[in-house]
This record gives structure tokens, sequence and C-alpha cells, in this order.
């Protein structure tokens, strides 16, 4: 949907990441990466 390519464009834009990994009977599980830069 939309949302999740919503979501896609920012983390790209932060240099995070997003990941789906879907289990048949199960459902769908996102792991989503935000990296923190410590300065």
């Amino acid at each position: 949907g939309i949302g999740l390519a919503l979501a896609k464009t920012i983390l790209e834009k932060e240099h995070g990441k997003i990941s789906a990994k879907s289990r048949e009977g199960k459902g769908t599980e996102f792991e989503i990466c935000f990296y923190k830069v410590i300065i």
C-alpha cells in the first residue's frame, strides 16, 4: 500500500532500511532500521 511505499521513501532518505519476511499461514513481519550517527 501507499503507507509502506511512503515509509520506504523516508527510510531511504534517512539512510535506514525496511525489510519484510512473509510466512504462509503466519502473516508478514516488517523490520525497520534507523541508523544512529554519533558525532
